[in-house]
């Protein structure tokens, strides 16, 4: 039966085997994924700020998963889901079992230290986050998210003096980072006069200053916005012992106008 199916079966013609196509590599989707986890960074990186953990490991005070999460009141394990984060982003190292600040932390994320970013990490996490929260919104009304203009002028116009407030530590945080390296990169050694018209919290003027022993500077700005440059300018211990007083105003400039100078 067998050889009878043999005889019988028609016989193939002789044909070339065509090789299967290979299917063309597909890009990598990790970019992707990065862009749509991209929050879970900057989240734990808010809410560490906002508990202060960076403040608290300062001078090399370091911490183990139990010790911060009776110094927080938090359970042990979301305690070290947010030490195990931070050490991830590069912002803790551990050794042994203790959690330590990085240089990056320990120089940009401390309070008080002099390069302190958290004012700008506060004011993205409380100001914009929510607004970003609501982008396709913005986008088919054209309109803000974060304030009405129905019934405010601006952004700032009856805003929370508490975001007002966030603001203003964040524009002083980018604000020293730039005048650093305006330092840098231009030689202020031949002045010794700087008038900073707008100058906002002071930032440039007390960096400049600190770099350039000779200079002495004047901040130029609105009373409440001087106010703010006068604390800065205090807290770097930079003030020449003058208060604020009330400049000349003209119509490009409205309102009651303040010089501070700091040396």
């Amino acid at each position: 039966m067998a050889s009878q199916l043999s005889r019988t079966a028609p016989q193939a013609k002789d044909a070339t085997v065509q090789p299967i196509a290979a299917t063309p590599e597909l890009p990598s989707a990790v970019p992707l994924m990065a862009l749509s986890t991209g929050f879970w960074a900057f989240k734990t990186l808010a809410a560490a700020h906002e508990l202060d953990l960076f403040s608290r490991l300062a001078g090399g005070a370091g911490t183990t998963v139990a010790e911060l999460a009776e110094a927080l009141s938090l359970h042990q394990r979301p305690a070290e889901m947010l030490l195990t984060g931070c050490a991830a982003l590069g912002l803790l190292e551990k050794t042994g079992g203790r959690y330590r600040n990085t240089p990056l932390s320990e120089t940009y994320l401390v309070r008080g230290k002099p390069y302190y970013f958290g004012g700008f990490v506060q004011m993205v996490d409380k100001r914009l986050y929510p607004g970003w929260g609501r982008l396709t919104e913005a986008l088919r009304t054209n309109r803000p998210t974060t304030w009405d203009p129905a019934v405010r002028s601006s952004a700032f116009d009856g805003e929370d003096p508490m975001m007002l407030a966030l603001f203003w530590e964040a524009m002083h945080s980018v604000s020293t980072m730039t005048a650093r390296k305006l330092g840098e990169a231009m030689d202020f050694g031949h002045f010794r006069r700087l008038l900073d018209i707008g100058g906002g919290s002071g930032a440039y003027d007390i960096e400049l200053c600190k770099q350039y022993g000779a200079l002495r500077a004047t901040v130029f700005d609105l009373p409440h916005v001087a106010a703010i440059a006068a604390g800065k300018i205090a807290e770097a211990g930079l003030t020449d012992g003058s208060r604020p007083q009330a400049a000349t105003s003209s119509s490009s400039f409205p309102g009651i106008t303040i010089c501070i100078s700091c040396r």
